[in-house]
């Protein structure tokens, strides 16, 4: 028969797993929040893109600047959704396919929604 002590000792135990995976659940919705607000710029800045080059052939004015500047903010923000989709999965202990960027269980060999072989 278990003691107290053991009872005590697996219920504080079980407390900082639960706690551990709610800290851990709340900082991947945190990070998917972020993301989220980052592919909304992108397809603002995307969107402003196409306007842009829509303008230049249409009117004939040079917008080259313009899209430049844009294609430099949509580089980075799609590094930054890249980093945020990366943290993510360390936070749920998953693995991203470097092909597809699909989110894959841990122990995966191939990824679930293009088949690529994951690399480690």
């Amino acid at each position: 028969m278990a003691t107290f002590e053991d009872v005590v000792n697996k219920a504080k135990s079980a407390a900082e797993t639960a706690g551990k995976k709610t800290s851990d659940f709340l900082e991947a919705t945190r990070l998917k929040v972020d993301a989220a607000e980052v592919e909304k710029e992108l397809a603002y800045t995307m969107e402003g893109l196409g306007r842009l080059l829509y303008d230049e052939k249409k009117t004939g004015e040079d917008r080259s600047t313009q899209i430049e500047d844009g294609i430099r903010r949509a580089d980075e923000l799609n590094a930054r959704l890249n980093e945020l989709r990366d943290q993510i999965c360390r936070v749920q202990k998953a693995v991203r396919c470097h092909r597809c960027g699909a989110a894959n269980p841990e122990d995966a060999s191939y990824c679930k929604k293009c088949g690529e072989r994951l690399e480690r």
